[in-house]
């Protein structure tokens, strides 16, 4: 099969732009995909709601700890005050509009995750997993 210099060019355009794709989050239809590196036990956030967290991959060596929090700004702020959540990443996990999840790690792991992104609060499931005593 030959291939035009046209044509391949922008196949290979096509297949790296792909690839810069996967490195960070993708959404297809209401789906949301993402891979975060937490380098230190500094917390960041993982996901902000309203979304229906449907798994995360990680190392569990690593020491991994999710925290439900009350949204402000957005951004690491945010993840200095919350409740700890029992969440394996195995489980759903919903998140309100008005919450973000939060992570911290004892050591440096990557964390990749799948959710879906929900009406609003009403269409969240019922049923909430355990939070941990503050």
């Amino acid at each position: 099969m030959r291939v035009g210099i046209g044509k391949g060019l922008r196949l290979g355009v096509g297949l790296a732009l792909a690839g810069v794709g996967c490195s960070a989050m993708t959404a297809s239809n209401r789906d949301l995909r993402g891979s975060t590196a937490f380098p230190t036990p500094e917390s960041r956030v993982l996901a902000q709601g309203p979304v229906r967290l449907l798994h995360a991959n990680f190392d569990r060596r690593a020491g991994v700890r999710f925290y439900r929090v009350s949204h402000r700004d957005g951004g690491p702020s945010d993840c200095r005050t919350g409740y700890p959540v029992a969440w394996d990443g195995e489980a759903d996990l919903d998140v309100r509009r008005d919450e973000t999840i939060c992570v911290v790690v004892s050591r440096a792991s990557r964390i990749s995750w799948h959710a879906r992104a929900i009406e609003d609060e009403s269409s969240a499931s019922t049923q909430a997993l355990a939070v941990a005593a503050h």
